[in-house]
């Protein structure tokens, strides 16, 4: 015996498609970030010295003031084995630091000497579209400093006085 259609019935499966693709964007979701396009910066690939081993990683250097403002901001990812190496003419008070204003990737940074050894490593977590975010002050005099995926240094080994040379 056949049964008689209904109109939803011919609907239901556009529905469920419907449905699943609305759950499906809504998880994937990526906070809007109004933020400028980062330019593209000069890469060199640095070696992290620990001990016997080395970790070598892809840097982007940030070294002019707008680079270095620009940072990671509006970023959505960033390769496991990459970085941004912030450098300065001079080196800065331990007081000075890094925010994440507009920045949605976990980092690690590590705070370097003259001499690109790792004076300090801070974990800093995203914030964006907030009206302030928290600093992370080096607390010791610095040169440059290095960002990485947040869990990076510690899956790596890597600690205070060792050797980051490019």
């Amino acid at each position: 015996m056949k049964h008689a259609s209904t109109p939803f019935q011919s609907i239901r499966p556009w529905l469920l498609l419907a449905l699943a693709l609305l759950v499906v964007s809504a998880c994937t979701h990526r906070p809007v970030v109004n933020v400028p396009p980062s330019p593209e910066l000069e890469k060199k690939v640095v070696q992290i010295v620990s001990g016997d081993h080395v970790v070598p990683l892809t840097a982007e250097i940030a070294d002019t003031p707008g680079e270095r403002r620009q940072g990671l901001m509006g970023r959505y990812y960033m390769d496991w084995d990459a970085g941004m190496l912030f450098v300065y003419e001079i080196s800065r008070s331990g007081s000075f630091g890094f925010w994440m204003q507009n920045t949605i990737i976990p980092l690690d940074i590590a705070y370097l000497d003259e001499n690109g050894v790792i004076a300090s490593i801070k974990q800093m977590e995203p914030c964006i579209d907030q009206p302030t975010c928290p600093v992370y002050p080096a607390g010791v005099r610095y040169r440059s400093a290095l960002e990485v995926n947040q869990g990076f240094f510690e899956a790596h080994g890597i600690s205070v006085g060792d050797r980051v040379e490019w």
